[in-house]
């Protein structure tokens, strides 16, 4: 007989049984091998918490929580497995008795769980079962072998979620907030899935409420627990509004986290509530040093993760089954030393997680050429992957602050000003000058068929003049311009430079189709020189304006940019206020498509593949891959 869902509240009690036999279950914590190269010092320690399935895996999370919590714990918290809404309800009051959240199938636990409770020294459980699927024989099953057993148990999650808080009998402060608990939509797992480490360590209560509206219930709930301030989790589609009037009615105070990917509400909540409680396991809480992951495409991997988190001062982040998101990667390659990544492969795959745990390289800047890229790191190294053909990848070693690249060699400056160059030198693109120069550019013509002929210009910390040297079979080297100037770029067969005086620019080389003659009138900035068209951005608007003959000079679009790039017949910029990469051109090996979301602060573009810096100083590159030049190198 199924039993009453009505909203109860019921305690079981029974007398002191003898103690159980010891049995061991051992959760499944699986470290990943180091990728090749990577050493101690350079990767986050990993270590995987999973099962079969939900129950095994929620089994070997709380076996990890006991171990912690020193072997013994006297209240477990059992949760159906079959609705998320149960196990989110349950962190804060779980956090309120120090205990672990534990998922049940509709059947009961497994012998091997109700023995490691017993093991434990758990004598009160307290069951939360919303939607009533847990047989009579389960709870039956639980107060054979324990002092107390409550249900707690309403159908509807905003009543059951009430019901909880109550019982918990008190909401915990917040860094200076006031009595706090955690409001999330009844309807998206995730944002009241990423509160729990927070709402088990601060002991708020988890309130679940409709998005267009406040629940009666948890309103009141509220009221009883003398909530002053609420952590109102997700945008206004998933907390509307009129919810918050609701709660500013109640005169209580709020913070909503909200991103604009479930991802980015998970890194918000976690920056936000950084060091906000007092003290942690060897130092702050919640301070970058410990996180957990799981995918956000299913909760119950993680359901009974908020305890141990909670415990560990860990925040909850996101990741994708097969590529970790980009937030939660720059959050923990920032002074995380240790991951806890939840569920299996299936979850979170071991692609992602190596890409997680793996701290890359910082760089200052990048360059591409024709099948080769060199970046600069933070530090000054340069750092260069792709086709070595040619001696692409023999960097020099010292610092260095500027770099270029084009067709098969690259140049770089030193800060003493000095340039060195190295890779192809056919047409003596590597013979260079014995001046000091304060910008370097590299030209060329790439491809199997040209060898490695090149070219390559620097302007003279002296005077600011164009000074250029290697290939000249255009004029490209002889023909420079007198006069100072500010920026110097160089393309296949010809170069550009801004004059210093009044931003003009001046071109001379390979002329085929206008990419010299045509240059346009008017202050300029960031210039950019391609195969058969240069481009540049007019000065103040940000508008790119291009020149030449060529499916990239004539496509450019309109808007406010702060940077260009181009190369054959792709093109790219950075949008002014958002740091977008855009790109329009040539699409045959996904340059123009494959442009990556998120901020970058500088890009550059070869004849087949287009690298930019992020805003977190890493590299995303598109395009051709044939070599792995698209392909940084993790070390």
């Amino acid at each position: 007989m199924e039993r009453d869902t009505q909203p109860v509240r019921t305690v079981w009690q029974r007398s002191r049984v003898g103690a159980l036999a010891l049995l061991l279950i051992a959760a499944v914590l699986s470290p990943l091998a180091s990728p090749s190269g990577v050493g101690a010092a350079d990767a986050v320690a990993l270590e995987r918490i999973w099962g079969a399935d939900r129950y095994e895996t929620s089994l070997a999370i709380v076996q990890r929580f006991i171990a912690e919590a020193g072997g013994r714990i006297e209240t477990a918290v059992v949760v159906s497995g079959t609705d998320w809404r149960d196990a989110v309800i349950a962190a804060g009051l779980a956090g309120s008795l120090n205990a672990p959240v534990l998922l049940s199938p509709p059947g009961g636990l497994a012998t091997a769980a109700v023995d490691m409770l017993g093991t434990a020294g758990v004598s009160q459980v307290v069951v939360i079962d919303g939607t009533g699927t847990l047989s009579d024989r389960a709870l039956e099953g639980l107060r054979r072998r324990f002092d107390s057993v409550e249900l707690l148990a309403a159908a509807d999650p905003s009543e059951l979620s009430a019901m909880a808080a109550r019982r918990a009998g008190s909401a915990g402060r917040l860094n200076g907030l006031g009595r706090t608990a955690v409001l999330a939509s009844a309807e998206v797992f995730v944002d009241a899935m990423v509160a729990g480490p927070i709402a088990w360590r601060g002991q708020h209560p988890v309130l679940l409420t409709p998005p267009g509206t406040l629940d009666s219930n948890v309103a009141a709930a509220a009221a009883e627990l003398d909530v002053e301030h609420v952590l109102v989790m997700g945008g206004v589609s998933a907390v509307s509004q009129q919810v918050v009037d609701g709660l500013i009615a109640a005169k209580i105070s709020f913070t909503r986290i909200g991103g604009a990917t479930r991802f980015d509400t998970a890194r918000v909540l976690a920056g936000s509530i950084e060091g906000a409680y007092a003290s942690g396991p060897g130092g702050r809480c919640f301070d970058r040093r410990a996180t957990g992951v799981a995918t956000a495409r299913s909760p119950y991997d993680a359901l009974s993760a908020a305890p141990l988190l909670g415990r560990r001062c860990s925040p909850l982040l996101l990741s994708d089954v097969s590529a970790a998101d980009p937030s939660t990667v720059a959050w923990v390659r920032s002074h995380t030393r240790s991951l806890t990544v939840f569920g299996g492969t299936a979850a979170v795959s071991n692609a992602a997680a190596r890409v997680l745990r793996t701290r890359a390289p910082v760089y200052e800047t990048v360059a591409t050429g024709a099948e080769h890229t060199c970046a600069i790191a933070v530090g000054g190294a340069i750092v260069c992957w792709g086709d070595d053909s040619h001696g692409q990848l023999d960097a020099p070693d010292g610092a260095f602050t500027a770099i270029a690249a084009a067709g098969h060699h690259s140049c770089a400056l030193r800060a003493t000003g000095r340039a060195a160059c190295w890779g192809g030198d056919a047409s003596g693109q590597l013979d260079v000058p014995g001046d000091a120069f304060i910008a370097i550019a590299a030209g060329g013509v790439p491809g199997p068929g040209s060898a490695a002929t090149g070219f390559s210009c620097g302007l003279k910390r002296a005077d600011g003049s164009v000074r250029c040297w290697g290939d000249d079979a255009f004029g490209q080297v002889s023909q420079a311009p007198p006069g100072r100037f500010s920026a110097v770029a160089a393309g296949w067969g010809h170069a550009c430079a801004l004059r210093a005086s009044d931003g003009g620019v001046l071109c001379w080389g390979l002329d085929g189709r206008g990419q010299v003659s045509q240059a346009p009138s008017g202050r300029l900035a960031s210039i950019a020189a391609g195969a058969w068209h240069s481009c540049a951005l007019r000065r103040p608007s940000g508008e790119v304006v291009c020149w030449g003959t060529s499916e990239a000079a004539e496509a450019a679009p309109s808007g406010r940019f702060a940077a260009v790039a181009t190369a054959a017949d792709v093109t790219c910029a950075l949008g002014r206020d958002d740091g977008k990469a855009v790109c329009w051109g040539f699409n045959g090996l996904d340059q123009v498509s494959g442009a990556p979301s998120g901020a970058f602060r500088s890009i550059v573009s070869s004849a087949w593949h287009v690298c930019a810096v992020r805003d977190t100083d890493e590299i995303a590159c598109w395009g051709d891959d044939s070599e792995g030049q698209a392909t940084p190198p993790l070390v």
